[in-house]
């Protein structure tokens, strides 16, 4: 038979476990996305259309006008006595020497003449004129463009207790 002789020997020893604890916190990060933005400015055409302005001028013209003028002459005329001489058939009517004069006397008559006269009359035109007006047009265009925002997480650590 064997025979065993078991001693016990009372040992004081420590066993140790580290325990760990969840830690959290809110942090934030910038979060950009690409995008594009509408970018407009207003640029001016200039737009023109022809329009007829009627334009008046006053112009004279000479226009000849009748008229009648009494004219008159200063005339003579011979007047003189009168007999008869000579006998039968013979028998004319004859001045008597001595007798005659020269008398004036005036003849008229009416002439057409004509004379000027200025006339004013309106002469009108249609001209043509260019009118113009700038005209504002948006222009826009497409420019690249970041959206950023900040965005909360939870950053989480296990700590000792």
């Amino acid at each position: 038979t064997t025979l065993w002789d078991t001693t016990y020997k009372e040992t004081e020893t420590q066993q140790c476990s580290t325990e760990y604890e969840k830690v959290c916190k809110t942090e934030y990060e910038r979060v950009c996305k690409n995008t594009y933005r509408k970018e407009c400015h207003t640029v001016y055409e200039k737009q023109c259309q022809t329009v007829h302005k009627n334009i008046c001028v006053q112009k004279y013209k000479t226009e000849y006008e009748p008229y009648t003028e009494t004219e008159c002459t200063t005339l003579y005329k011979e007047d003189c006595e009168y007999h008869w001489q000579g006998s039968g058939n013979e028998k004319v009517w004859v001045p008597i020497a001595g007798t005659c004069k020269n008398n004036p006397y005036d003849e008229c008559k009416d002439v057409a003449k004509t004379k000027e006269k200025q006339v004013a009359y309106t002469v009108c035109n249609d001209v043509p004129e260019q009118k113009c007006v700038n005209v504002p047009k948006q222009e826009c265009t497409s420019v690249p463009d970041q959206i950023c925002t900040i965005q909360p997480y939870q950053a989480c650590t296990e700590v000792p207790k």
